[in-house]
């Protein structure tokens, strides 16, 4: 029996793209859509935490400010991250991994 030989080291830089990058930045962007309502809701418990004048409660006006901003936020975010993942920028499942280096050893 013969032991293969070991496969020459790469230069450094050269690195095999294991995904490609359409299809790693498509899946970045589904775990950030996916990430979106909890981001959410500790945004929006935030104000449960404020104080106001002397220790009291924070005032009305404020809370219902930063709930808007942050609404509005987040209406903002979710509709720059629906429109990048419906521009059709990464590969359909069956060619997912298209443009990617093959790993396979014979």
């Amino acid at each position: 029996m013969s032991v293969p030989a070991p496969e020459p080291p790469q230069p450094p830089g050269t690195r095999p793209v294991f995904v490609a990058h359409a299809t790693y930045r498509h899946r970045r962007m589904r775990d950030a859509a996916a990430l979106l309502p909890i981001l959410g809701a500790l945004l929006f418990a935030l104000p449960l935490l404020w104080l106001g004048q002397n220790g009291g409660a924070a005032r009305t006006s404020h809370v219902m400010i930063y709930v808007f901003a942050v609404w509005a936020g987040l209406v903002i975010l979710s509709a720059v991250i629906t429109r990048i993942l419906g521009s059709g920028a990464a590969p359909q499942s069956a060619t997912d991994d298209e443009g990617a280096a093959d790993t396979r050893h014979s």
